[in-house]
């Protein structure tokens, strides 16, 4: 996340979009850094929406209302074109350890949600850890292959 931030502000964009942004962690670090005209979040959960505006509340400022906006969407859905209204205008696009929680069948319209907008910047992450099946099957030591 640290690094994230550190992008973002040398790229000295001025407006993010965090897709799927969870409970709002990353947005409350950019929010800190108060170097942001603009944060918007969008999130699968209406739950974790919530989770977002509950914590953004926390460290606001009568500023805050002004300045972020989280959305309840599926931004690689098709036709779901509110998202796009929503974010117009953004200069980065984070999509921040979600790759492994959207759908295989979702992968080939993901380039379009990252791009419609247009953005200066777009920052992908993923965990370094692997996020399959419990119940496959494991790989083979090395040593272990006759």
């Amino acid at each position: 996340q640290k690094f994230i931030v550190q992008a973002l502000l040398c790229r000295s964009v001025r407006s993010v979009l965090d897709l799927g942004c969870g409970d709002g962690q990353l947005l409350e670090a950019l929010y800190l850094q108060s170097s942001f005209d603009r944060l918007c979040g969008l999130e699968l959960s209406e739950i974790r929406v919530k989770n977002t505006q509950k914590r953004l509340s926390h460290v606001s400022d009568a500023a805050l209302e002004t300045t972020t906006a989280v959305m309840c969407a599926d931004f690689v859905a098709p036709g779901q074109a509110e998202w796009v209204s929503f974010a117009a205008g953004i200069e980065a696009i984070v999509l921040c350890e979600v790759l492994e929680h959207l759908p295989e069948a979702s992968m080939p319209r993901l380039p379009h949600a990252l791009f419609a907008l247009h953005p200066q910047v777009v920052i992908v992450t993923s965990p370094n850890a692997d996020f399959g099946d419990s119940d496959s099957e494991e790989e083979e030591a090395p040593d272990s292959k006759a």
